[in-house]
């Protein structure tokens, strides 16, 4: 079966209620992502895998859209990912992002952007030495 972005976030809004955020400063919380894939070992590195692919994309497509609808859709897109594996400080920015508009949106965009930015990477970085063990 092969996974989509659109499906991932799908997952997360209609079928994943995710617990609590853990007070674990892990980029990745590795209680909900094993309680989201029900401590499969594929499915874990599927979900990595997806999310390391997506954010990228999504991310280029978020500093690239001049429309504040498209802006609102990859935050939300991003932030659903996110959830999916316990990123929870890409989810709090990617939610933070979701909500900006207009003269709002033109005037945190480059703060929003840059800290989305260092999250994902941070994120990407740690779920590259988590795949190594799985």
């Amino acid at each position: 079966m092969e996974l989509t972005v659109e499906g991932f976030v799908a997952q997360s809004d209609e079928a994943h209620r995710p617990s609590r955020p853990s007070k674990s400063r892990r980029p990745v919380d590795l209680v909900e992502l094993a309680r989201y894939t029900l401590g499969n070992r594929t499915h874990e590195r599927d979900m990595l895998e997806l999310f390391s692919t997506q954010s990228g994309c999504c991310l280029k497509r978020l500093k690239e859209t001049a429309s504040d609808r498209e802006w609102r859709k990859i935050a939300r897109t991003i932030g659903g990912s996110a959830k999916c594996i316990g990123a929870w400080s890409v989810v709090e920015t990617a939610a933070a992002a979701e909500t900006l508009e207009g003269a709002r949106l033109a005037e945190r965009r480059s703060e929003i952007v840059e800290t989305l930015t260092r999250e994902i990477e941070k994120t990407n970085a740690f779920i590259r030495r988590l795949l190594m063990d799985l």
